[in-house]
Formats: structure tokens, sequence, C-alpha cells
């Protein structure tokens, strides 16, 4: 046997303990070191790479075989990385390199292990059995897994609850990379938060922005990225772990095709993006990558999931079958490789874009993106409703933001106050969903403007719901009532259509005495004119109007020229002229020869009293983008105007409500007063019930009541933003 160094790692609560053995002519003497359950162990080997690409698994292999002290055996695949020296602040000085692996130890007591280093299918080196041994840990929770007792939501392996209070943190400055996750990752756990996503791309922790299969120039990032997984050991934060993003492979959307090493022009093996999705070849250099990230990074607890891609339709030609089959590939490579299983999922900046891979087996979440929401809490409500209630798997908004901030990206921010940020993760936490939702803009936004403090609250309120574990169920009361709404007027109707380029699947949108909408996750926004005969599928609000009303068209970008038509009952009673050349600050899209032009443009329509189908429809060139569509007088005067989402078992509810028009764009709204809610599905018994200042987290007031077979009536009080109720049964 070949005698080569070998430098043993244990790593304990972020403190490294090095033990470095010489090479001698003699049989390598046990080493020990010692750590805990579920924390990592490392062990490093040193070996001349000289005139080798350590990083080509095809020709490199490195691996350990470890027997825990029941005898289990688990072959754990290792990976070559350069070390660094961290100053404390942004420098990262050399400090040679090492084959290594990592394990996280399960099973308390001695452990034994044995290295193998093989070069081009020969082996060149097999190191003695060494030892180290492993204490009994008071953390027994395990990693991260889907409930069996509940599909819909997460728990760790000891059964407690994991509900994922999460954001986006995507990527950091290069210059700032640890000083800038310590700081968030500190601010956000202290909130409450648990969970972030971080993208592997070029400008961060992506490793492979060179040359194909070479990740040599970029093992500083790699050092970063263990930090970072360090910082959320620390402070009990998981990652999702997105691996590309879009504009790699994209010409048009967040582009960086240019740059992009698979390309041709760059040396590369493609020469278009979308045969990422199709290249035999290329697909061997990313599972190569894949394997050096699992090796790297798949030892970890804190690792909550694998992204293998972010928004795929937003990439080049996007192929809906293409795209399929690779994340089935993909998927079932991670799963073979990963010997710690973590979850998997990906992303689509379409809702209704992946059916057919979120029905797949081997996926274990949904996510879902919203963007330029109107009124968060609806719209993520909404949407996660029908996830959850299409696939029966866990669902999480994974990325939202209003328009407000997106804005905010050139310098406009109109929601400094983080209203949508606020509704939004108080209207998706209680919708059935795994998580809270993610917001996007976690630097321009949170950060910037001090928001952190808006999870707490939250945090706390949910703070003790066993998910999996407690038989929820969506929360059967939807509406309030006033007690006295003789001299109330009757509520209006409100719908946002979907901001997507894209046929809408259905047009008859039904509108319930009630006043709910059905199916406005197919009412697209766009009404497109003769020029896209292929996109065309003109809306068709179908309703009864009790009393005479008006319907309201707010609309806010047009594209060349086109005329506004609207019908009732097969008469047409409306029709405008609009231009976007005719708009103040157009823009001629000189690629096609129109105009294109923001705008704030509003059209009233009468409506009569009784049965009324009220088609709305563009005759002209290209297209009218709707703002929101509004109906007037139309809900009976007794209900309030109240959106309220919630969560129940027999024995408890969690319910937030606002009122219905308090969003980012609408902040001073009418106080709502004298108003109810009937909650039925409750057991007979006695109830504690809590009611919560959502901004102070404070409780404003508490009661005991005796239930008996009829449905619990809460009184609201006086409120003008937002609220909670916590309601328990008595024990």
């Amino acid at each position: 046997m070949r005698t080569v160094k070998v430098l043993l790692i244990a790593v304990i609560l972020g403190i490294s303990s090095h033990i470095l053995i010489k090479a001698q002519d003699t049989p390598i003497q046990p080493v020990k070191a010692v750590v805990k359950q579920m924390e990592m162990f490392e062990a490093s080997m040193n070996y001349d790479i000289t005139g080798i690409n350590p990083y080509d698994f095809s020709k490199v292999q490195f691996k350990t075989t470890f027997k825990s002290p029941s005898s289990k055996r688990t072959e754990i695949e290792g990976f070559y990385s350069d070390d660094f020296e961290f100053d404390g602040k942004a420098e990262y000085l050399p400090a040679g390199g090492s084959f290594k692996a990592r394990i996280i130890p399960r099973e308390a007591g001695e452990w034994t292990y044995r290295m193998e280093l093989n070069i081009g299918g020969k082996p060149v080196t097999t190191t003695a059995w060494e030892t180290f041994t492993c204490k009994r840990s008071s953390d027994s929770r395990g990693f991260v897994r889907i409930s069996p007792a509940d599909t819909l939501f997460f728990e760790f392996e000891n059964k407690e609850p994991f509900f994922a209070k999460g954001i986006n943190m995507a990527w950091a400055n290069q210059e700032r990379m640890y000083e800038d996750y310590k700081y968030w990752i500190e601010k956000f756990s202290a909130n409450g938060g648990n969970l972030i996503k971080i993208w592997m791309a070029p400008w961060s922790f992506g490793l492979e922005t060179d040359k194909l299969g070479d990740y040599s120039s970029r093992q500083k990032q790699g050092t970063m990225l263990d930090q970072v997984f360090e910082l959320c050991r620390e402070h009990d934060v998981y990652i999702q772990l997105c691996l590309v993003p879009h504009g790699e492979f994209s010409i048009n959307t967040n582009p960086a095709w240019d740059g992009n090493p698979y390309n041709s022009k760059n040396d590369g093996v493609l020469d278009e993006p979308k045969e990422f999705f199709t290249s035999k070849v290329a697909r061997q250099m990313f599972k190569n990558r894949l394997r050096y990230i699992i090796a790297r990074w798949g030892y970890s607890r804190n690792l909550f999931a694998w992204e293998p891609f972010n928004e795929a339709d937003l990439t080049d030609k996007f192929n809906a079958a293409a795209v399929t089959e690779w994340h089935s590939d993909i998927f079932s490579f991670i799963k073979k490789y990963d010997v710690n299983k973590h979850l998997m999922t990906t992303s689509f900046s379409d809702p209704a874009r992946g059916e057919d891979i979120w029905k797949a087996d081997n996926v274990d979440f949904i996510q879902t993106h919203l963007y330029t929401l109107k009124d968060a809490a609806v719209e993520i409500f909404d949407a996660s409703r029908i996830k959850t209630e299409k696939y029966n798997k866990p669902h999480i908004v994974g990325g939202f933001g209003a328009a407000a901030v997106l804005e905010g990206m050139t310098g406009s921010v109109n929601d400094e106050k983080g209203i949508q940020l606020h509704t939004g993760i108080w209207g998706g936490a209680l919708s059935l969903s795994a998580g809270w939702p993610m917001i996007w803009q976690w630097d321009v936004y949170v950060d910037k403007f001090g928001l952190w403090d808006i999870y707490k609250p939250l945090s706390d309120f949910l703070r003790g719901i066993n998910w999996a574990r407690g038989d929820y169920f969506q929360l059967r009361a939807e509406k309030a009532y006033y007690y006295d709404y003789e001299n109330k007027k009757p509520g209006s109707v409100k719908i946002y259509p979907e901001d997507r380029q894209t046929k809408a699947k259905k047009n008859r949108f039904i509108i319930t005495p009630a006043g709910d909408a059905l199916n406005t996750d197919q009412f697209m926004a766009f009404l497109y004119g003769e020029s896209k005969p292929e996109m065309k599928n003109d809306p068709v609000l179908v309703m009864t109007n009790r009393f005479p009303a008006k319907l309201i068209l707010g609309i806010d970008r047009v594209s060349d020229n086109n005329t506004l038509v609207v019908e009732i009952n097969g008469e047409r009673v409306f029709k405008s002229e609009i231009n976007a050349k005719d708009q103040p600050g157009a823009v001629l899209q000189k690629e096609r020869n129109i105009y294109q032009a923001d705008c704030k443009l509003t059209y009233t329509v009468d409506l009569h009293a009784g049965d009324n189908e009220v088609t709305i429809k563009n005759t002209g060139a290209d297209w009218i983008k709707l703002d929101y569509v509004e109906i007037t007088d139309f809900t009976d005067p007794s209900i309030a105007p109240v959106f309220i989402a919630g969560v129940q078992s027999e024995a408890s509810a969690y319910i937030w409500y606002k009122h219905r028009d308090y969003t980012w764009e609408n902040t001073q709204t009418d106080k709502v007063e004298g108003a109810y809610i009937d909650v039925p599905d409750l057991r007979p018994g006695r109830y504690v019930i809590e009611y919560y200042d959502t901004y102070t987290g404070d409780v404003a007031g508490k009661k005991q009541v005796i239930k008996h077979e009829e449905d619990l009536r809460l009184d609201l009080p006086a409120f003008d933003k937002d609220a909670a109720i916590r309601i328990k049964e008595y024990k």
C-alpha cells in the first residue's frame, strides 16, 4: 500500500482540531477524535494532484467507508477542495488542498473508517482503518422529512414539526459575503426565521464558471458556502440550495448565456441554451458537478432541500417535455448519490407550469412563485389552496413580491413599511401551506427598510402548532358579517388578473352571490387583439346582480393600437380606442416598430340588476393589460369587507383577518365595527380565545367560552388593518 499523509479534522461546534500523521514506512496508527451525534465529522487526505483534474469524477474517485458502532457500513463519496484561512473580515488566504469526506454520525460510540483513492480506474492508495468517537447528543431531531401522518407538512425524523419560515437570500456581495450572510442570518433567525434559499449563481457560489468540469478557480466560493452552512448550523437555520439560475441558459431574461462555459463560444458543448436539457454530454458534465456538490454539502442536516433549477420556464425556447424529462433524470441521480435523502423540489416563474413534474413521485414538495402582486394576502392564499388541493403535497410560495418592490429595484419603493410583506406572510402561513411565503427582495426591501421584525409576531403566533399531527384543515369560516347592516351599502368585488402572457385555459368566471370569483387563477391580465388570435380567449364574467352596479376596468399597460369593448348579454355597451402612442411616456419598440406605454386608465360601464354575462375584449391590434376588474354594489350588505385566512382542527383554530381593501397600495381603509365570524366544526367544550396584535405580537385580549353544538361565534374588535385570533381547547 502506498503511504500517504492523512489529516483528520473533527468539527465540533464550528471549532476544528487538526491531527497530522506524517508519511512513514510503518502502518498508520489509529487516530481518534470526538464529535457529537448529528454534527459533521470530516476526514482529509493529502495527495499530490499534479497533472490530474481532481474534480473529474469519471477519472478520480475518492471514497470513504464508515462503520458505525452497530457495524452498519456507509460508503461516502468524497471531494477535493483547496483550503483557505479566513481573516474574519474579507481575506481568504490559500492554505493547501486535500481530498475530504464528510458524514453526520447518527450512532453514539466508536466509529471506524477507511479512505480509498482511485485514479483512472486504478487504486492508488487505501488507508488503514481509523477511528473516531461519537458522543451522545440531546438533539435527536434528525433530518427534515415529509410527515407520514399528514403529507401536506414537514417534520423531523423524531416527529417534531418543521414549519418552513423562509426568505430568499440568494447571493451577497463577494467582498462582504461572510459579513452579509452573518448579519442577515442573525437578524432573520432572531425574528423566528428558519429557512433561506441560496443560489449557486456565477456571481455568488457557482462552481463551474470558467471551464467545464474544473472547479479550481471557484474553491474560495466553496469555502464561503461552507461558512454559510456553518452559520446556519449555529442559528438552527436550514438551506434550500438552488443549483442553476435560469439566466445561465437565457438570452432574454436575466441573460448570462454569453459568459456560460457550456456555450460553444466559450469552448463549451452547446450551441443554444435549450440544448442543456437534451444534450447527453452537457448532462454528464452537470452530473459531475452534482456529484461534487452532493459530496461536499450533502452531509448537512441544515440542508433542507435541493432545487436543481430556478424558473426553468424562463430559459431560451422553453420546452416543457424536455425540461420534465431532465428533471426526472436529475432527481433520480441526486437520490442515488445523496445518502441522507434530502428533500427535492424545483420552481417555475409561471404558477401554472410544471404539472407533470409536480405529480412525479420523486418531487417532494411544490413551489409557487408570485410577483407583481396587488393584494399579496389574497393572491398567495388562493394560489396556495389550489396547489395543496391539486397535488396533496407540501406547498411553499418560494418567491413573492409586489409591484412596489419591483419598482424599488430601480429606486422607487412605495412600501417602506412592509405592508405587502406583512399581509403576504400572514395570508400564506394560514393557507395549509407547509411554510410561510418567502419574499424575494431580502436586500433592497427587507434589509434596506429594516423589516426583519415583521416576522416575529407571526413566528410567535404559530409556535406550538403540531402541523402534521394536529389534524388541521382549512378554516371553514370564510365570511365575516355585521350584526347591524340596515345602513350598510352593498360591497364590491375586485379581481386582480394574472400577470402572465399566456392563453387562458378558461374564460368563464362565475361570481357567486357571496362575492367569490371562481377560477380566477385563469383570468389573464392581457386582452389580446387581432394580431394574436392564438392567444385570444376573451374573459366572460357570469353573475347575478341584486342591485344596479358599475363595472370598473383599470388598465396599466398598453401595446400598439387597441379597441376595448364590453358586451353585456351579447350586446355591445361600451367601446373605446386605446393607443399606446397617445399615452404619456410611450416608448417605441424598434424591433417591432410599435409603441408601448405604462398608464393608469379607468373605464366604467353600468350594470343593471339581474343576470349578466359580461364579455371584455380587445378588437384592436395588439394587447391591453388589465390592472383590475371591480364590480360595485354586489355583495349583500350583511357581509363585512373582511378577508379571512385560517386553519383549524376539531380542538383549535388559528385565524388571521384583514380589511378586504387593505394593501400596500391602499393603506387608508375605513374601520370595520360590529362584525363577527362563526367558526364551525369545533367539538363541544371549553375554549380559550386570544385576540392577537399582528404588529406588536401582544395578546390584546383573552377570554374563555363554553361551546355547545352550535358554531362558535367570535366578535371582531374594531379594526382597519388586520388582526388575528387564536382558539385553543382548555386543558
